[in-house]
Formats: C-alpha cells, structure tokens, sequence
C-alpha cells in the first residue's frame, strides 16, 4: 500500500536525524521509560490545501498542500540544566532539515516558523522539550495524496 506524502515526510525525516544521539519516532507518541530519552518525536498537524487552479474539481488537478510538521526533542537531566541540551539538539537538527536531500525530494519548500521551548523540575530531576516546528510545502493530485507532483 503506498503512503501519504506526509507519512512519506515524516520517515525521511526519521531518518535525517537518525544518529544524532537520540531515539527518533516518527510519530506522536511520548516515550515511556527513561532509557528512550534524549528523544526526538515528529509528528504532523495538518495544513491547508487548495487547487492550483480556480476552476478545478477533478482528481487530476494538483492540490497545493502546505502542511505544518513538528520536531520534538525532549531530554531528561539529573544535575544539568535540560535547556543546553535542548540547544544542541537544536543545532543539529536545523541544519539537516534544511539540506537533505531525502525530504527537499517530497517538498517544494521548507522553513522553520517556531520554536517553542518548556522546562520542569521535579523529583526525578529536571526534563525539556524544544519543538522546532516547520512549515512544509509540496502538491499532490487531489485524486492521490501518495505521490508529489
């Protein structure tokens, strides 16, 4: 079964940060136990569409697509502050996002439009997470969202 270009989008991200240090999923879902931690999630929130052209109503036509994905990291620290490490994984994962090849072959267009940073403290030490939000543009056929045009 062929996936949607934002699954598509998603894994090759994965796979642009994988070896950076960290568990990498492709997806929502938090890790649970501490040895999954530093962790990277990515997960898309959807975006809007429309028909490059104004009269179009056929599964033919290109749908312009522009989707919002988010890169999670999130880190757990004992006796550091979890900000640091947040900023270094930071550093490593802009600059790949932005260059490779794998995921500009499923988009036309990539930026980074926010990042949003949280702390905590409690009992079993100190946790972060930055999320490095992107805004990702690319067309599908309005008939088969599987394959980018």
């Amino acid at each position: 079964m062929a996936r949607h270009v934002r699954t598509q989008l998603r894994h090759a991200i994965a796979s642009a940060l994988d070896g950076l240090g960290a568990h990498v999923f492709p997806g929502r879902t938090w890790p649970t136990e501490d040895r999954h931690y530093p962790a990277i999630l990515i997960y898309a929130h959807g975006g809007t569409s429309q028909f490059d052209n104004l009269a179009a109503t056929d599964s033919t036509i290109p749908l312009d697509r522009d989707e919002r994905v988010t890169v999670e990291a999130i880190v757990k620290t004992r006796n550091s502050e979890p900000d640091d490490a947040l900023d270094d994984l930071a550093a490593l994962i802009e600059p790949l996002m932005m260059t490779d090849t794998a995921i500009a072959a499923l988009v036309d267009r990539r930026e980074l439009v926010s990042t949003d940073i949280s702390t905590r403290s409690g009992p079993d030490g100190r946790e972060g997470s930055i999320k490095l939000t992107y805004r990702m543009v690319f067309a599908t056929t309005a008939g088969n969202p599987t394959a980018k045009v």
